[in-house]
């Protein structure tokens, strides 16, 4: 029988290990083309894929979120587009808008001119206001009376909350743009970073690029849109909720997180006081890159006129040391009220010994060795205070000493704006006279600094004075930008600063920006209703009382004046004036149902459950799709003993809000007069579910062997 001959040489047959390897080769270069292959064809679909996205008008997510919070390089402040002569501009991305003014320039800078970027925190953006109060605004103002010889453009890129690694960020875009100087103010916040970056800053710079490039991808930016529209994805990424700095413009930092964030952390201080100098030398490198100079401005903050944020005790103190303390610290604040004032300090200082940490102590004793005319020794106190506060966003000495410091270094001159503040404030103690709060400048401030830095830039031969420039040249100068302020809106910049200044334990400095705002917008009923209002919002019952008593004398038929009065006369206990001013509100406008709720409340709480019936029938008719409504109204038919028509008035209100646990709780309760154990039994269980801490459907649950 004939054998069928081979294909394949016999060194090649199967089961030859040359035929293995040459199979082996073979199989690898396969993969290989085949890999190559499928890459092209993924690499030029996507490309294809972009290029029709862009026609269509797809923009970047990156366009209009951060979700990584400033750290990446690749996430531009500044967006191109270009006028009808083809000239690139850049303006600020829609995604920067809450935390930079609204900036536009020339990508090219035009030819004759000297570009000045001044950069930094909510300080230099020009907070409470906006950039044509600046310090940087001033000198945009002064350069070119100083110096007419030259076309002088600022670009302000102050950023609402960053801080200097942040800043320095954004000083690398702006590297690209041919500046030839960066005027840096920084220094604020670097605590506040900190803390609400912490873990997103400790990512290595490279990992943090990588995953921001897929937000420049139009293709990444239809995928995320699609999958919205599916409902898939309802909840943004941590990443995406980081930017919280700019979801209210009107509030300072310190509303980013709040004080209870912040505890006292040693090794924090010095890891960002580490940090702190880094970034300073990084963004003299950047400017080195960029051919232009830097001029860095240390910070000056309000010292005698606020008070420390947080404070801490000391820790390791024994209670009986702790005991100690608060006894000489309640005997001082008391002698304070009378105004005894040697006493208070006596007992300051006693307390100092057991614990000489705790900011407030030493703010107070600052502000009373100020009152005793020891202004030296307040001086150190307060500085103190400052150093010492638990939620430090004011720049504590390190930092301040860091820029001098960084500066010396690198053989430039900084201008010394906490020196400047100090000489120019009585006793070397600088307060409300240059600061709105604790570290935003007045106008007069900013100007007073814009002057300096026109100054340290004549030392440096940028600025070459004019013969005209003077004094008067600088007085005519601020008359105009004053002319240009927008008193209404600074007024209502300044009631929203008072209102923040009350939620933060600043009462007297509240009520201090609070006038300072009736001055520039008038004590109309209006406008002291709207102070009012915010403060109200923010708690501050006392104030606010003060303010809506003065709209309704002013104007006693605004109904909304006489119904906030009675609200907070009703939070400090004046009830029978609020009951009053509560009434005149409904007399001068029946359909106010806050005003319905709190009087059928007050009614309640007395006994008067028929009229207080008849004011929650109002305020389910005025509000038919709030819960709290119906509740009230089911709590006070109950009580009458009609609890299958509360019944239906406690079921409204769990259909409107499933989550009320009072609703479940007074539900139970009806259902229990109604015989109907196991249904109230499920109700007490839900309220626990919802509010654990709820004792009285505790107490009925084991009451029915739940």
């Amino acid at each position: 029988m004939a054998h069928k001959r081979s294909h394949f040489p016999k060194s090649l047959d199967k089961g030859s290990p040359l035929s293995e390897t040459a199979k082996l080769a073979k199989t690898q270069l396969t993969w290989r083309k085949k890999l190559l292959f499928a890459a092209s064809i993924t690499l030029v679909s996507f490309c294809v894929l972009e290029i029709l996205l862009w026609a269509a008008g797809v923009e970047p997510s990156y366009y209009q979120e951060d979700p990584y919070a400033g750290f990446s390089t690749h996430v531009p402040h500044f967006v191109s587009t270009s006028d009808d002569q083809g000239q690139q501009w850049l303006t600020v991305a829609p995604s920067k808008q809450r935390v930079l003014n609204k900036v536009r320039f020339s990508a090219q800078k035009p030819a004759g001119t000297y570009r000045i970027v001044c950069a930094g925190g909510s300080t230099t953006y020009g907070r409470p206001f906006f950039d044509r109060t600046s310090w940087a605004g001033w000198v945009r103002a002064l350069l070119p009376v100083a110096d007419p010889s030259r076309n002088w453009e600022v670009i302000n890129i102050g950023a609402i909350s960053y801080a200097s690694y942040r800043s320095a960020g954004l000083m690398e875009e702006m590297a690209q743009y041919e500046p030839d100087l960066f005027i840096i103010y920084t220094g604020h916040n670097e605590f506040l970073e900190r803390r609400t970056y912490n873990k997103l800053a400790e990512r290595p710079s490279l990992l943090t690029d990588v995953l921001a490039l897929p937000s420049h991808s139009r293709t990444s930016t239809l995928v995320r849109k699609v999958v919205d529209l599916t409902g898939i994805r309802h909840k943004k990424s941590p990443m995406a909720q980081a930017t919280v700095f700019g979801q209210n413009v009107r509030a300072i930092s310190v509303k980013a997180v709040g004080p209870d964030a912040y505890h006292r952390d040693q090794k924090l201080a010095r890891d960002v006081g580490e940090h702190f100098r880094s970034s300073l030398e990084r963004m003299t490198r950047i400017a080195d890159r960029a051919g232009a100079e830097i001029l860095l401005i240390v910070p000056a903050s309000n010292l005698l006129d606020f008070a420390p944020f947080k404070s801490e005790h000391t820790d390791g103190l024994s209670n009986q040391q702790r005991t100690q303390w608060d006894r000489h610290f309640e005997k001082a604040r008391l002698l304070l009220m009378s105004g005894r004032h040697e006493g208070a300090l006596t007992e300051m200082i006693q307390a100092g010994k057991i614990d000489d940490r705790y900011a407030d102590l030493l703010y107070r004793q600052g502000k009373t060795l100020f009152k005793l005319d020891r202004y030296d020794e307040a001086k150190s106190t307060l500085l103190g205070a400052r150093d010492q506060d638990i939620c430090p966003l004011r720049a504590i000495s390190p930092l301040v000493e860091t820029v001098r410091q960084v500066a010396q270094q690198h053989g430039e001159r900084a201008v010394d704006f906490e020196q400047i503040v100090s000489e120019q404030s009585g006793h070397q103690l600088p307060g409300r006279a240059m600061f709105h709060d604790h570290v935003h400048l007045t106008v007069e401030a900013n100007r007073l600094l814009g002057s300096a830095i026109i100054s340290a830039l004549q030392q440096r031969q940028i600025v070459h004075r004019d013969d005209t420039w003077n004094e008067h040249a600088i007085d005519q100068v601020a008359e105009q930008v004053e002319s240009q302020i927008d008193r209404s809106l600074c007024a209502r910049q300044l009631r929203a600063l008072a209102a923040l200044l009350a939620s933060l334990g600043q009462p007297d400095q509240a009520q201090y920006q609070a006038e300072l705002s009736l001055q520039l917008s008038g004590r109309t009923p209006e406008v002291l209703l709207q102070l009012a209002d915010g403060l109200r919002g923010q708690n501050a019952w006392d104030l606010a009382a003060d303010y809506y008593l003065e709209s309704t004398q002013l104007a006693p038929k605004l109904a909304p004046s006489h119904l906030g009065l009675g609200l907070c006369w009703l939070q400090t206990g004046r009830q029978k004036q609020a009951i009053e001013h509560l009434q005149a509100a409904l007399k001068l406008n029946p359909n106010l149902a806050l005003a319905h709720s709190r009087l059928g409340v007050w009614l309640a709480g007395q006994g008067q459950l028929a009229a207080a019936e008849q004011h929650f029938v109002e305020a389910v008719r005025l509000q038919p799709i709030v819960a709290d409504a119906h509740n009230n109204l089911g709590l006070a038919i109950a009580r009458q003993g009609r609890y299958r028509e509360a019944l239906g008035h406690y079921q409204r209100a769990l259909a409107i809000d499933l989550r009320s646990s009072s609703a479940h709780y007074n539900l139970g309760l009806v259902l229990e007069q109604l015989a109907q154990q196991n249904e109230a039994r499920m109700h007490y269980r839900a309220a626990l579910q919802i509010d654990p801490n709820f004792q009285d459907a505790q107490t009925r649950l084991q009451a029915l062997g739940g």
